[in-house]
């Protein structure tokens, strides 16, 4: 099931870039994507991460099939949705959605890792999930660091301080909405990722149990 999930996403990941070059080299009137380059690099990361699963059992480490999944569609909605058809530009809420999925899968992939050491999780299940909420608003600061740093050097957009139809640049307090619009989402996702994993903590564990990262016994 997995190996046939992998094989499948690279194929589309490989289709995505050809279309891309094509679309770009050719140029046709499709017009549909960013850039050939910049769906190369997103889609070549995304090849790697397929590889994930067999990286981690080299170490002794398994990863659940539901955390895999939901780290995969997290980035295969950030290449399909905002590289491949320019939604982010078109649809204001599928970046807010995007950000809100990532403060909430980092949560719980920090969650994962420190579980993995921890010794009687479960007993200090608070600290642990308030140092992942940390971790998750921490890594989304970063990014919007590099947003700015990267709008700086470029003078591009990924602030979204300037009109994407009229590029006209915004003055004031609304020149700094999607900024915080995003830091505040990914806020958002970390504390309901962490709310939920505390839930299940509660009773039977299950959502844990199936976004986990575990030991692989050997004996």
């Amino acid at each position: 099931m997995l190996k046939k999930f992998n094989y499948t996403t690279r194929t589309l990941l490989v289709l995505l870039i050809t279309f891309a070059f094509y679309d770009h080299f050719s140029k046709s009137n499709y017009d549909i994507t960013v850039g050939p380059y910049s769906v190369l690099i997103n889609a070549s990361f995304i090849i790697i991460i397929t590889f994930l699963p067999a990286i981690l059992e080299k170490i002794n480490i398994k990863i659940s099939n539901g955390l895999y999944y939901f780290i995969i569609s997290s980035f295969m909605t950030g290449l399909i949705g905002g590289v491949v058809f320019k939604l982010y530009r078109k649809l204001k809420y599928v970046d807010t959605l995007v950000h809100f999925a990532n403060g909430a899968l980092i949560t719980i992939i920090a969650f994962s890792l420190i579980k993995l050491e921890v010794q009687n999780w479960s007993k200090h299940i608070v600290v642990i999930l308030v140092v992942s909420v940390m971790f998750s608003i921490t890594i989304g600061t970063i990014w919007e660091i590099y947003e700015f740093v990267a709008d700086l050097l470029t003078d591009g957009n990924m602030q979204r301080y300037r009109d994407v139809v009229t590029e006209i640049d915004f003055v004031g307090q609304k020149a700094l909405v999607d900024t915080m619009r995003d830091i505040i989402v990914d806020t958002l996702g970390a504390i309901l990722a962490s709310s939920v994993l505390y839930l299940s903590n509660l009773k039977s564990k299950r959502i844990i149990n199936s976004l986990s990262l575990e030991y692989i016994d050997n004996k």
